[in-house]
């Protein structure tokens, strides 16, 4: 097999877990439904990055850069949820 197939196996992995564990904190943070909210959103965008950045940036360097937009959003929608919290 191909060593870059190991690379993107290790690398979404990773992405998986961190997901998982930051929407988890959220979630006790702020409560289910927001939590679920931000979430949701960070995915949507994930998913939408995935879809420019695959045909332009090619496989690993568009998994990396819409991996980084959507931690953007969901650190925005973070600072968002605080402010309404406050």
């Amino acid at each position: 097999m191909n060593g870059s197939f190991y690379l993107l196996l290790l690398l979404s992995l990773l992405v998986g877990s961190i997901w998982v564990t930051l929407t988890t904190i959220l979630a006790e943070k702020f409560g289910s439904k927001i939590g679920g909210l931000i979430g949701m959103l960070s995915i949507v965008v994930y998913a939408t990055s995935i879809r420019y950045f695959y045909p332009r940036f090619g496989l690993i360097v568009g998994t990396v850069g819409a991996y980084f937009i959507a931690l953007l959003s969901a650190y925005l929608s973070y600072v968002f949820f605080q402010r309404r919290v406050d």
